[in-house]
């Protein structure tokens, strides 16, 4: 609704959402929802992790990709950092590299 509403394409993320299995949604208007799901990574600090998909996403836009690829690409991108976090002090973090 808010994609046909604003005539913009939306990413509906699940991250806060209970469960290991997270699901995001790729709405366009006047589309089919694109469906994107995966596994939770549990005790890596998050903090920043809807900006480090934006920013992914955002420079595979800039690269020529389509909005799906895009997504689909930063999502594998984000999910690497959480598996291999940086460990600092006794905490882990989101590796972006």
């Amino acid at each position: 609704e808010l994609a046909t509403r604003f005539r913009v394409p939306f990413l509906l993320k699940g991250g806060h959402l209970a469960g290991d299995r997270l699901v995001d949604v790729l709405a366009r208007p006047r589309a089919i929802p694109t469906v994107f799901s995966g596994r939770r990574v549990h005790d890596v600090d998050t903090h920043g992790s809807g900006c480090t998909l934006s920013a992914a996403i955002a420079a595979l836009l800039a690269q020529g990709r389509d909005l799906d690829e895009a997504v689909a690409h930063g999502r594998r991108f984000l999910q690497r950092g959480l598996k291999r976090p940086l460990a600092v002090r006794g905490r882990r973090f989101i590796a972006h590299g």
